[in-house]
């Protein structure tokens, strides 16, 4: 990143103790440099794409900032000291951890502005890191994987950046870490700063500079000058589970291969899961709740919920730490409840005894039978079936459609697939025929387009035309 982004009124207190420190005698500090520091504070939570935390903080690891300025501890001793940053954690390099920074509360709800480094040696030294032999590694990894979802990240994909801008300033009262994330992004789009991985170890997914975009923003993403359109899959992980379910009740090795199954577990564990004892029939009955109308809804007679004056919750442990007073969380809906559920279901060992999901062990015995399996082996549910999706829509499906439609831009999204509004419908349609020709099971897919297609546009423009004709008439 050759810019970064940073409160406009640290830049100016920035500039005028940067002149007193240089007239000092002291060792001379650049601007640049300084602004670079700064802005991996902000830039570096804004990697999670997660915008509920509560302490906006980076962790900066002395082995990085080395390779950007050998005395970088002169940079941020004198960031500290002038309070444009807040030292929060002491850890040391002895726990082999990071030291985690903060911005300064005075700073924080500030405007955001962009700044670009002209230093020739900082340049360098970022254009070095862009370089790295793992960042290489890594999306040389993703290319291998995806590169049918990457060709498309090219100068026809591009961001308004300016109704973007516009667009969340609405954030810098009301949610400043939305507001602060979302400048990020759009510095992000506006650079075209693309970035791809694929991690084998957790979800299989391609993780880009499109995943992390958040809904509000996506609106304002054009390819070739149109809106975007995303087709998902509704309730895909159940969707996928009852794909894995099919391959386990035929019994039928070489389909639990194609769908990617023995790639996790590998042949011989493949091989012990489908001599299971299993009673058919409940895992035929799970599978109908899936397949046949709302998994949720179906579900919802199954779990026993509480409700009170604020609405629907469950019982957890507080930041998922076991021991503690169980606290309420509460849901919008007894649909977003029951959803949660059925997620930790698929993870949950038989000592697990929250009354929801017991009531399903109840309900699925067999389903219960087949996760403790997994479990037993020292894997994860949720892992194998992200894979199972992640390899049937991103390798199969996707592949399969780009082979077809060279000229049809396509993209992911966790586990959607996106592509520009003219190519939209027949996505849908040939996504849904690979789909079931892979699986044998029926989809359901949703269609979204991200913003306003050119034609609601125009039919905006002309209504706004003729309004202000009439004003002018009446006037």
């Amino acid at each position: 990143m050759k810019t970064a982004i940073i409160p406009v009124n640290l830049l100016i207190d920035l500039k005028h103790k940067l002149e007193l420190h240089n007239t000092k005698g002291s060792y001379p500090l650049k601007l640049d440099y300084c602004v670079y520091f700064i802005g991996l504070i902000i830039r570096l939570p804004t990697l999670n794409r997660d915008d509920d935390f509560k302490d906006y903080s980076a962790n900066l690891c002395s082995r990085k900032l080395q390779k950007i300025h050998n005395r970088y501890n002169n940079y941020v001793r004198f960031l500290t000291k002038e309070k444009f940053i807040i030292r929060i954690k002491n850890y040391g390099t002895h726990s082999k951890k990071c030291i985690a920074y903060k911005l300064n509360d005075s700073y924080f709800y500030d405007e955001t502005i962009q700044h670009r480094f002209t230093d020739k040696g900082l340049l360098l030294k970022i254009t070095s890191q862009e370089r790295d032999h793992r960042r290489k590694k890594k999306v040389q990894f993703a290319l291998s994987k995806r590169a049918h979802l990457i060709r498309y990240f090219n100068d026809l994909l591009e961001m308004d950046t300016e109704s973007a801008s516009e667009a969340i300033t609405a954030h810098l009262r009301r949610n400043q870490i939305k507001y602060i994330s979302a400048s990020q992004l759009i510095l992000e789009w506006g650079e075209k700063a693309w970035h791809y991985s694929v991690s084998s170890e957790t979800d299989y997914r391609l993780h880009t500079l499109l995943t992390r975009t958040n809904r509000e923003l996506r609106k304002h993403i054009r390819y070739d000058g149109e809106v975007l359109a995303a087709l998902d899959i509704k309730t895909s992980q159940p969707y996928f589970l009852c794909a894995i379910l099919k391959g386990v009740m035929k019994k039928d090795l070489k389909y639990l291969s194609k769908i990617g199954v023995t790639k996790v577990l590998g042949i011989k564990l493949t091989r012990k899961l489908l001599r299971l004892d299993l009673d058919v029939s409940n895992l035929r009955h799970f599978v109908n709740f899936v397949l046949q109308g709302d998994i949720y809804q179906n579900l919802a007679s199954v779990i026993p919920t509480e409700k009170d004056h604020e609405g629907y919750f469950r019982m957890v442990w507080p930041k998922d730490v076991y021991g503690r007073p169980k606290v309420k969380k509460h849901f919008n809906s007894k649909r977003d409840l029951v959803k949660e559920v059925l997620l930790v279901f698929f993870n949950a060992g038989q000592q697990y005894k929250e009354t929801a999901i017991v009531a399903l062990r109840k309900e699925f015995p067999e389903i219960s039978r087949l996760f403790s399996f997994i479990i037993d082996e020292g894997l994860k549910v949720s892992r194998l079936v992200s894979y199972v999706e992640a390899h049937c829509l991103l390798d199969e499906v996707a592949r399969t459609l780009h082979r077809r439609n060279v000229d049809m831009p396509i993209f992911s999204l966790h586990d959607a697939l996106i592509t520009s509004r003219p190519f939209a419908r027949k996505l849908q349609k040939q996504a849904a025929e690979s789909l079931y020709e892979l699986t044998g099971l029926e989809p359901k897919l949703e269609l979204e387009y991200w913003g306003r297609t050119l034609q609601n546009l125009n039919k905006r423009n002309m209504l706004r035309q003729y309004s202000n004709y009439s004003r002018r008439y009446l006037e």
